[in-house]
């Protein structure tokens, strides 16, 4: 998983674990999913491709798909980068998110210095016929924006 993995695993996994034993959910895939705003889009992104099968709903909210440059994060000669980017991940998981239909639904604004990286991750996601609704509303990477798409988002994990 490259660095950072150790995050991923205990979101996917742990926290998961804790929350079915301390709640009262719908303990399967089915009944979960992750989803994040700008770099937590990017996370839930790379999360669930990292741990396919354990959400059913992926969402991202103005987010992106290709790792950031970040030595501390990705290694000082970016070793990390390529097993941390959701663009590059996708295809290698693309048979289970089909198999287990799992859903992604995601936006950039229109705007958004992010959505060339959008429209690329869901043309990936049509080419493997993962399940998925990208859309691009006018407005760019402000709170305007992701507050005129809660409702939706909410309905979409529903």
């Amino acid at each position: 998983m490259g660095h950072g993995g150790w995050w991923g695993t205990f979101v996917a996994r742990d926290l998961v674990q804790a929350i079915d034993a301390r709640y009262r959910t719908i303990a399967t895939p089915a009944g979960r999913a992750i989803g994040g705003l700008s770099e937590g889009g990017y996370g839930a992104l790379n999360i669930a491709l990292h741990h396919p099968g354990e959400f059913t709903v992926v969402e991202s909210w103005s987010g992106y798909e290709t790792a950031a440059k970040i030595p501390a994060i990705f290694g000082r000669n970016g070793q990390g980068l390529a097993s941390n980017t959701p663009l590059t991940l996708l295809p290698k998981v693309a048979r289970k998110l089909r198999r287990d239909n799992t859903f992604f639904w995601f936006y950039s604004g229109a705007g958004d210095r992010d959505t060339t990286q959008n429209r690329a991750f869901a043309a990936e996601l049509r080419r493997l016929r993962v399940p998925h609704l990208f859309f691009a509303p006018a407005g760019g990477h402000n709170w305007a924006l992701c507050r005129g798409q809660a409702q939706a988002a909410f309905s979409a994990a529903s």
